[in-house]
């Protein structure tokens, strides 16, 4: 059963389902990692003011550097951050590199929303994401 695809279930006779997660131990032990270090965020909260700020954009910058590094985006880390603090691009890169960080960027931005107003996950918010 160890590395076993998610197998789907249909539940009904709509387009809603159900999907096992097979029971693997180093998912297991990812999930155990994840709970203690938010856990340890916990204890430090609230963060507030600047501080809070620095830390959101520190990870904007890198989410979106490193999802687009794997999409072949040829920016580094640093000409993500200046483009997506400025808004200037950078002489000899591909307009597409910045489209897709501003992209990226944009979509982090409505999962914050998301997550801020307590929205419900639907097939519509999946499809407008």
């Amino acid at each position: 059963m160890e590395n076993e695809p998610l197998k789907q279930h249909k539940i009904s006779e709509d387009t809603r389902h159900i999907y096992t997660v097979p029971n693997d131990h180093l998912l297991k032990k990812s999930l155990n990692l994840a709970e203690k270090l938010r856990e340890e965020i916990d204890t430090k909260k609230p963060i507030e003011g600047d501080l809070w700020k620095t830390i959101e954009e520190k990870l904007l910058i890198e989410w979106t550097y490193n999802s687009n590094a794997i999409e072949g985006s040829s920016l580094t880390q640093g000409e993500t951050a200046f483009f997506l603090k400025s808004g200037l691009t950078v002489e000899g890169k591909p307009l597409k590199d910045f489209l897709d960080a501003k992209n990226h960027a944009e979509a982090i931005s409505f999962l914050y929303d998301v997550i801020t107003d307590s929205r419900q996950i639907s097939p519509g918010l999946i499809k407008k994401i």
